[in-house]
């Protein structure tokens, strides 16, 4: 079995997966959406890999969820969603981010809520776009924040 053909920030590691027309793996390809089995263990993942203090998800493609996976997930290491799709709502609701957060380039296809979120280190949002809504009511920025260059579309929120 081949390696997933993602190099957007280094080398994946994990096996392509064959729903992918691209020879991604599951977390990288935008199939994953279209798979119910699959969503539910992509976000499995991600939660799991919080846990054990591995936060780089670049490029990632989260499949849309009904649930608030990574909602109240206290990130220890460096939280890295650079160039990351969320295709459904992204919940962050009282999560924490203890070392830098990094989401440059994601895009967020619908409601993003990070209220209540404590960023404890600089975080970047730089040139990412927010879709339908970017909540950060009760969000404690404790230091820089950057939004530069961030696109906000048909958003009806942001607060």
């Amino acid at each position: 079995m081949s390696s997933c053909s993602y190099n957007g920030g280094g080398a994946c590691p994990e096996p392509a997966w064959e729903n992918s027309t691209a020879g991604l793996c599951v977390y990288h390809a935008p199939e994953n959406n279209s798979v119910d089995g699959i969503r539910a263990e992509v976000w499995k993942a991600a939660r799991t890999l919080v846990n054990a203090g591995k936060t780089d998800f670049t490029g990632w493609h989260f499949p849309d969820s009904s649930e608030e996976v990574l909602a109240g997930m206290t990130f220890q290491t460096p939280a890295i969603f650079a160039n990351t799709v969320f295709c459904g709502n992204a919940m962050f609701l009282n999560a924490v981010f203890n070392a830098h957060a990094n989401f440059s380039h994601a895009i967020f296809r619908h409601e993003v809520r990070f209220g209540h979120v404590t960023f404890g280190n600089e975080c970047d949002f730089s040139c990412a776009i927010f879709n339908h809504g970017a909540l950060f009511g009760g969000t404690h920025f404790k230091k820089r924040a950057s939004f530069r260059k961030a696109g906000f579309r048909d958003c009806g929120a942001f607060g």
